[in-house]
């Protein structure tokens, strides 16, 4: 597959693009998947409940949604945005409500 630089001049002004060799610029192998690249955590389990998602999300500040497994093994997705509106609730009782309960 070839590669191409760009080329500019010594007053800065563009002249387009040039064939680079990759083994001069060291390209050789093929490039990592981004499946490769990313961390897929395990599932929480069956009968996770509100408190187990918070401290999951809290333990792991970037991570945006993650995986569960209902009572017969399915995988679903938990958003965090989501999960923190559901868990404060419309008055602010949800954590009260929802933190032992199952998920």
């Amino acid at each position: 597959m070839p590669n191409f630089s760009w080329l500019r001049s010594q007053e800065g002004i563009d002249l387009g693009y040039e064939l680079v060799n990759e083994s001069e610029v060291g390209l050789s192998g093929p490039a990592p998947l981004v499946g490769d690249l990313a961390t897929w955590p395990e599932p929480l389990a069956p009968g996770a409940t509100g408190d187990t998602v918070d401290y999951a999300f809290r333990r792991s500040p970037d991570r945006r949604s993650m995986v569960l497994l209902d009572a017969d093994g399915e995988p679903f997705v938990v958003n965090r945005s989501d999960f923190y509106l559901q868990y404060a609730g419309r008055l602010g009782f949800g954590r009260a409500l929802l933190s032992r309960r199952l998920i």
